[in-house]
């Protein structure tokens, strides 16, 4: 799936950019949750692409989910700092950016 480009009205790059967050996203038939780190990636003309990578040590690769507009704008400075620095729940809306 290519990058989903967005400019946040909400989040700039240094505030989310190598932090953690805990995450809870809905796909039409799936659904992914977990603890992950987020990559924010500029294209050059102040839009960004935010995603959030879980590693796993014991596969050769590393989960990826790219963040629509309407995801971005759920992200919240999570209550919990022992858990995460921010959370993410919702939808998976692509139509949205």
């Amino acid at each position: 799936m290519p990058a989903i480009y967005i400019k946040s009205r909400k989040w700039k790059r240094d505030e989310i950019e190598g932090k953690h967050v805990e995450f809870r996203i809905t796909f039409a038939n799936a659904v992914a949750e977990g603890v992950g780190e987020f990559l924010v990636r500029g294209n050059c003309v102040e839009r960004m692409a935010i995603d959030v990578v879980v590693p796993h040590p014991k596969e050769s690769f590393d989960r990826l989910y790219h963040l629509p507009d309407s995801l971005v704008e759920k992200i919240e400075v999570h209550p919990d700092q022992t858990v995460a620095h921010y959370r993410c729940v919702g939808r998976f809306d692509a139509n949205t950016s």
